[in-house]
């Protein structure tokens, strides 16, 4: 049960990074920007803003595990089941009692959209919603003791964020749409070339 793991830290950042990309031809998180920085290190620099302990989950192929020595890396306990396993195994390790969870190709995102998540209340979970109703997963802070409901999506055949926000009291948080743009993930070399070239502009 959740209450029988020793947690270490209140809270702790967690950064999603799966494998290959079949639309974008290589693991996203290793894909290197016109910085310099890699989409992984992009998202990680965010969060290292914020003096939180990093953890990165899933398979993390295109990073070099060796540059990161503050960062755990937890490879996925159940495969193939998508963000609601990387929670699953995020609440399993007892690392945090809540956890501020990205992905790795979200690199729009700043310091400041995730703080205003880390000043929340983490009795349940939080992400953003516009002020149309729709919501964005993630960014999002999760507690673990979510975990019961993340276990029964988990029996589904199909598990997805959305319906677990969906099934737990998830706080929304309503931002301007143009903020809730930087919420967007990269899908396609066609999204990196935009959202890079926004980068640039707000730089």
């Amino acid at each position: 049960m959740a209450g029988s793991r020793q947690i270490t830290l209140p809270i702790a950042g967690a950064i999603l990074a799966g494998g290959h990309s079949s639309r974008m031809g290589v693991p996203k998180a290793g894909i290197v920007l016109s910085s310099g920085e890699t989409m992984f290190e992009l998202v990680l620099r965010q969060f290292t803003g914020l003096d939180l302990r990093c953890v990165v989950v899933g398979h993390s192929d295109g990073i070099d595990k060796s540059l990161y020595d503050d960062v755990i890396f937890l490879p996925d306990q159940i495969h193939d089941r998508g963000p609601v396993g990387a929670l699953f195994g995020l609440f399993q390790s007892g690392i945090a009692s809540s956890y501020l969870v990205a992905g790795c190709d979200q690199i729009l995102l700043n310091r400041q959209l995730l703080d205003s998540l880390v000043k929340q209340p983490n009795d349940r979970p939080v992400v953003f919603a516009n002020d149309t109703g729709s919501f964005s997963p993630l960014p999002g802070l999760y507690p673990e003791t979510m975990l019961r409901i993340v276990e029964e999506v988990l029996q589904q055949e199909s598990a997805s964020l959305r319906e677990l926000l969906q099934k737990a009291d998830t706080r929304m948080l309503t931002l301007q749409q143009e903020q809730f743009l930087r919420l967007r993930s990269v899908n396609t070399p066609q999204e990196l070339n935009e959202y890079e070239q926004t980068l640039l502009r707000k730089s």
